[in-house]
């Protein structure tokens, strides 16, 4: 079985769409050009983009040369494979999260194809960025203070729910979280660690930590909230169809239970690994472990299938790599930065995208955000000091401009 799956994982890699020179090392006019030639990290989250048939998920592309000793050596891509033909793989790179800490895949728009993701702004602060393929910007909608994102989310259609981020209550947001991450209607004040959807069923399941045991829980169409069935392990992950419950646990089992009791349990498969993303769609299952992705056709006594393998059971991984722009730059020798906007860290540039206002889409430190004390670097993004206006410049105060500590600040003139 090795030497097959070892195969396709060969064949997923050469047909997929690249458009760019082969390497194994180096490539001509580094380092603005750079080979990456593995993928040494599949986020945990995968989703189905329903609205084009696919499978999509997010991997790391290393540069070997680099990735042996600074984090910079790694570039995030948005990948997918058709449900239709999961041999054809294609990546699209996300410039605007290169070289963030990203923690998971979040969320996704199953019909826009717009996706989340979880990341750690610094030590104290966690963050929600969404990122829009079309424009190549993602901003961060949502900031946590003193701890993680949650990873409770589902989403109907249109409708978007999530477990709170202190676990401790249901919550349907009023429209797509895509500016306003807070424009939500609590619908359960149950404790939350994972939430599915699917026709008129909403069930949530909250974990206690230290038993450890996971009880389910039906938010029904009059708002009420049930307890179905208690579990006495670690739940991670759940979905739904229209009459059944799947969900896994942390030692990489997976479940199925229906809707209506008794509330019979049934294990489909037992991986023996860390599952780390959870889809069901169309009657199969699709989960991730470390590097590979696989599928449960419910359809077919539950058959396995390796859907996308990029180090399938320990062996070698891709030494045959493309050669890439390093982040922002384009054209043929990968030197023209529309912004003239370049940061250099450990040797490699980065062009980095300006925003409408003329800020850098992303900032590191003070400097960058130009007219310093006027404009300063706050949680990755350039702001106006106390209340100044008009930026990049941000000389801009309805009033008088006084000093406190080195730091300008407005103060606004009262007509």
């Amino acid at each position: 079985m090795k030497p097959s799956l070892f195969i396709l994982s060969i064949i997923l890699l050469s047909i997929g769409v690249f458009g760019q020179e082969s390497c194994t090392t180096d490539c001509a006019n580094q380092p603005y050009k750079i080979c990456y030639n593995k993928i040494s990290r599949i986020l945990d989250g995968i989703f189905v983009d329903t609205a084009q048939n696919k499978l999509v998920f997010a991997v790391y592309l290393d540069n070997q040369q680099l990735s042996n000793r600074t984090i910079w050596g790694q570039k995030l891509y948005l990948a997918s494979v058709p449900l239709a033909n999961p041999n054809f793989l294609d990546y699209s790179v996300i410039h605007e999260l290169d070289n963030t800490r990203i923690s998971f895949f979040y969320a996704y728009h199953p019909s826009k194809s717009i996706p989340w993701f979880a990341y750690n702004i610094d030590r104290s602060q966690s963050g929600i960025a969404i990122y829009d393929p079309n424009t190549d910007i993602s901003k961060t909608i949502y900031t946590e203070l003193w701890g993680g994102v949650n990873q409770g989310f589902a989403t109907q259609g249109d409708v978007f729910y999530k477990c709170s981020q202190d676990r401790s209550s249901v919550q349907k947001f009023n429209q797509p979280p895509t500016n306003n991450f807070n424009d939500f209607t609590v619908i359960s004040n149950g404790g939350c660690s994972g939430i599915t959807a699917s026709g008129s069923n909403i069930v949530y399941f909250n974990t206690t930590f230290d038993s450890p045991s996971s009880s389910f829980y039906r938010i029904t169409p009059s708002g009420q909230t049930e307890l179905m069935f208690t579990v006495p392990y670690t739940v991670r992950y759940i979905q739904s169809s229209n009459n059944v419950i799947f969900y896994t646990n942390t030692d990489g089992s997976i479940y199925k239970v229906p809707f209506n009791a008794p509330y019979t349990q049934t294990q489909i498969a037992t991986v023996t690994r860390y599952i780390g993303g959870f889809q069901y769609y169309d009657n199969k299952l699709y989960f991730k472990t470390d590097l590979n992705i696989y599928m449960i056709d419910l359809n077919n006594n539950n058959a396995l299938k390796l859907v996308f393998g990029a180090n399938p059971e320990g062996g070698e991984n891709f030494a045959q790599g493309r050669c890439y722009c390093t982040p922002g730059f384009s054209g043929n020798n990968c030197q023209s930065c529309p912004s003239n906007f370049v940061r250099w860290r450990d040797s490699v540039p980065t062009c980095v995208k300006k925003l409408d206002n003329g800020f850098p889409a992303r900032c590191i430190d003070n400097w960058e955000c130009g007219n310093q004390p006027y404009a300063f670097c706050g949680l990755g993004i350039c702001r106006c000091s106390g209340g100044l206006t008009n930026p990049p410049s941000c000389t801009g105060c309805n009033g008088n401009i006084y000093w406190d500590y080195g730091v300008p600040y407005c103060n606004v003139s009262s007509s």
